[in-house]
Order: C-alpha cells, then structure tokens, then sequence
C-alpha cells in the first residue's frame, strides 16, 4: 500500500525526518509568538563580510539550476534515483509557483514591505526582489533535495549533515533579506512533503530493473 510505502519512507530517513520534527515546532513557536517583521530585523542587524560572502553563494545550492546538475550527476548512479529528483522538483516548482502567483499574490518580500519604514542591511551587488515572498521556492527546493538524498544514503551522519545544510541555505534566504522566515519555514515543509511523497509513489508504481541501471552501467557494457 502506498500509506505504508511512506511510512517505510519515512522511517528510512531518520534521523533527517527527527529534526524536521524539531523544525516544524520550534519554527511553529517563533512565528506564532513573534510578527514576521520583528523576526527579520532581529535577524538583519546581524551581518558580516564572511557571512556576506558565505550566504551569498550557498544560497545557489537551492535554485533550480543546482536542482538540475544534480539530476545530471545522478543519471550517472541510477535512473530510479535520477527521476525520483526531476519529478520532486518539477512538482515542487508547480506548487510553489501556483502558491506565489494565484493564492499569495499580495505577499511582498522584505525590501518592500519595510521600504520607507525601516533601512535594511542589504549585501551591495546582490539583487533583490519585492514581490512573490511566499512561500520560499530555494527553501522548498533544497528541502525536497536534501530529503531525497537522504532517502539515498545509509549513513545516519549524512542525513545530519544534509538537514543542516538544507537548513542553511534555507536561512541564507532571510539573510540576503528575500524572504521573511514564515516564507522557509513554508517552503521547507512543503519541499519535504513532496519528496516523501514523490519518492513513495514513484517506488510504488516503478519496480522495472531498468530504473536500477545508470548512464555509466550502459556505457560500460
């Protein structure tokens, strides 16, 4: 059954899927005891030249070009793995651009919501978007990236160390001030969703050996 499909998922993820757990509630607390705006600029007027350098490019870990490379590498380990991650993202873009465009239209980014009102630290040379905020689509991204690969791996390390860096490149977002946490937190979830989901249906209804072969295992026959 598919609901068991999940849950052996699930599961299999783990400790990744614990502190997702811890994510979600601590992250559910911030936002219902603080204002979005109060969480931003606690987290702006912290800032400097390395973390400027830092956050500026690991934030392109979660956009849709590296969601791609990444389907390109594993085309070359598996294809079951390899359509597993084209899928999760195309269905997580959809969602994420349905939810920005026709639901949360009137979701301004920070640089707008605080124009006039409050001068942001913004890092000079990084551009900036005002509209479009929720919910985050490199957090989202990342998020159903990380997941999907822990799904791939046995090591219980590196399912740490991938939901801390889908956790950082997620904040990078609230660094550069383009999005606001609830939009992280949203994308995050939804992102880990997808992945679980795409993952338990693809498995349920692909089992051909074909899906186990890989570019490299063709080329080398």
């Amino acid at each position: 059954m598919l609901l068991q499909r999940l849950i052996q998922q699930i599961k299999h993820s783990s400790p990744f899927i614990w502190w997702m757990y811890v994510y979600i509630l601590f992250g559910g607390v911030i936002l219902l005891l603080l204002p979005k705006a109060y969480i931003h600029l606690f987290i702006n007027q912290y800032h400097s030249s390395a973390a400027d350098i830092f956050f500026t490019y690991a934030t392109l870990l979660g956009d849709g070009i590296s969601a791609t490379i990444l389907v390109v590498i594993l085309l070359f380990i598996s294809f079951r793995y390899a359509s597993m991650a084209a899928l999760s993202n195309i269905a997580c873009s959809v969602i994420i651009q349905s939810l920005k465009r026709f639901i949360f239209t009137d979701s301004v980014r920070p640089c707008q919501f605080f124009k006039g009102v409050h001068s942001l630290y913004l890092i000079p040379g990084v551009e900036v978007y005002s509209f479009n905020s929720f919910p985050s689509g490199h957090s989202a991204t990342v998020f159903t990236t990380c997941t999907l690969l822990c799904l791939m791996t046995k090591q219980r390390y590196l399912r740490t160390v991938l939901f801390l860096m889908a956790c950082t490149i997620a904040f990078s977002r609230v660094y550069l001030s383009e999005h606001f946490f609830v939009d992280i937190y949203a994308g995050a979830i939804i992102g880990v969703v997808v992945a679980y989901g795409t993952a338990a249906v693809f498995n349920k209804h692909n089992d051909s050996p074909w899906f186990d072969h890989s570019l490299l295992s063709i080329l080398t026959e």
